[in-house]
């Protein structure tokens, strides 16, 4: 006990509860402790699920069987026309 705490006790002051307010104090770190990577997980699972898209539309663009370049034309008017087939 603190020399604080004797004066007050003998004044009789009541003494001050610390139980509940140290279990709060406890409690609002944990609570942040526990969700923050429980956020980041779902967040990490729905960037694959993402990114999985991209890779199945790119694989798709590719698997594509390429087009023949037939030529190149200009015009009177400088469009340059292109045909593919």
């Amino acid at each position: 006990m603190t020399v604080q705490m004797k004066a007050a006790a003998r004044e009789g002051a009541p003494r001050q509860r610390h139980g509940r307010r140290s279990w709060l104090g406890l409690l609002v770190p944990a609570l942040l402790a526990f969700a923050i990577p429980i956020g980041l997980g779902i967040w990490q699972i729905q960037r694959k699920a993402w990114k999985e898209g991209l890779i199945a539309a790119l694989d798709a663009r590719l698997s594509v069987f390429p087009r023949r370049f037939i030529g190149r034309e200009r015009t009177d008017d400088g469009i340059i026309r292109e045909a593919l087939t």
